[in-house]
């Protein structure tokens, strides 16, 4: 296979560019561009969004006696109106929520007890899917054998992996198919009637597997695909032709027909921490951080790769690591270790920052983007929720 040193080779010299400079605050010190910020908790552990809001799992010491866990603390689900930020509702959790998926006007969050109160038998674990509408009324409660995130959905239903097997229930909470991989999966991603489940298969790291999202029938299986294992932290995507997983810094392309590798790539010391994905365009965003280690920095990278044959179309090199990143096509919104936005477009040159916005805090791993339409949601270390419109072309000018 070749490598990404020789995609670099055939393309001969790339434009990279690096921080160019940020906008100012606002009024009352915030960023320019933030619409709103707010902290539904003191931690918040999970986002997702829909169109009509933001839905956030949340936790704090203390709190209501009724709802207080074994832990100490107190758990909850709440959505945001995604104009203002105001708390439209807040729905008391039993316990700690391992998974949160938004899917149109419902919440899906995966509930996880170490221990069933009905039995003497210790760590005897289970797990329940609870289903809230819009209006954060409780839809339907389904328990489930011990369940790990993640937690996917399509139009069809929604998806659970739950001790080895695979777990398909309708959006009305009953079960449309379970069907046994013999493996523990880390990572999931639903595309086009197919279900990718990322993992392992009888101690063997890197294994993949393509389930029909409809019968839930093994369409194909492969061990061995990278050679770091798969985690749940594993970006995985797919799209009509391909599906594309990255553990730490190795990206392998499946064909999601067969399962045969179409090409794959290494990009060194750089971790993948965001895939996004069109029919035609592959964006990726790494993390390098080596400081101290043969000098080899740290900085980030976004990429913009062919999705059929891996040949690196654009490069665009942060000076800070990136942690996340939001793609809408071939737009792209890194997030740096120390709340750095940056935008830019991947694929057509000049590579060039677009706007930068500086959410300032100290360095750290802890920190999610996403996007909706124009807007750009982040969850940041100081547990607040905020949301950004970051500057078109015709506000610059």
């Amino acid at each position: 296979m070749a490598s990404r040193r020789q995609f670099l080779t055939g393309l001969g010299a790339l434009g990279a560019t690096t921080f160019t400079g940020c906008l100012g605050l606002g009024a009352g010190g915030a960023p320019e561009g933030q619409q709103w910020s707010v902290s539904p908790g003191q931690s918040v552990e999970q986002f997702g969004l829909d169109r009509t809001g933001v839905y956030a799992t949340v936790s704090e010491e203390g709190g209501d006696g009724a709802t207080v866990g074994p832990d100490g603390r107190s758990y909850a689900l709440v959505r945001l109106d995604p104009d203002t930020g105001e708390e439209r509702w807040r729905r008391s959790l039993e316990t700690r929520a391992d998974a949160l998926h938004v899917d149109g006007d419902r919440a899906y969050v995966l509930l996880g007890y170490l221990d069933d109160p009905r039995t003497d038998v210790a760590n005897d674990g289970y797990t329940e899917l609870l289903a809230v509408d819009g209006a954060g009324d409780q839809r339907w409660r389904r328990e489930l054998p011990a369940t790990r995130a993640p937690l996917v959905g399509d139009a069809t239903g929604v998806y659970a992996i739950a001790d080895g097997r695979v777990v398909a229930l309708t959006h009305e909470g009953s079960t449309r198919w379970q069907t046994d991989l013999e493996r523990p999966g880390v990572q999931m991603a639903v595309e086009g009637g197919a279900l990718f489940v990322a993992g392992r298969r009888g101690g063997v790291d890197g294994a993949m597997a393509a389930l029909d999202a409809e019968s839930g029938t093994v369409r194909w299986h492969r061990d061995e695909t990278v050679e770091t294992p798969f985690t749940p932290e594993t970006a995985l995507v797919a799209n009509a032709d391909s599906v594309f997983a990255a553990a730490d810094g190795e990206l392998v392309t499946l064909d999601r027909a067969t399962g045969e590798t179409v090409w794959d790539t290494h990009f060194g010391d750089g971790v993948v921490t965001a895939l996004g994905v069109t029919e035609t365009d592959l964006s990726v965003a790494t993390a390098t951080d080596n400081q101290g280690q043969n000098g080899g920095g740290r900085f980030g990278t976004l990429y913009g790769i062919s999705a059929d044959d891996g040949v690196e179309r654009s490069e665009f090199r942060l000076d800070e690591p990136v942690i996340d990143a939001a793609f809408r096509g071939r737009r792209a919104a890194a997030l740096t270790h120390t709340g750095r936005v940056v935008g830019t477009e991947l694929g057509t040159p000049p590579f060039e920052t677009r706007y930068e916005i500086d959410l300032d805090w100290e360095e750290t791993r802890r920190g999610r983007i996403d996007a909706l339409g124009d807007a750009l949601y982040v969850r940041t270390p100081a547990e607040t929720v905020l949301k950004l419109v970051p500057p078109t072309e015709t506000d610059e000018e």
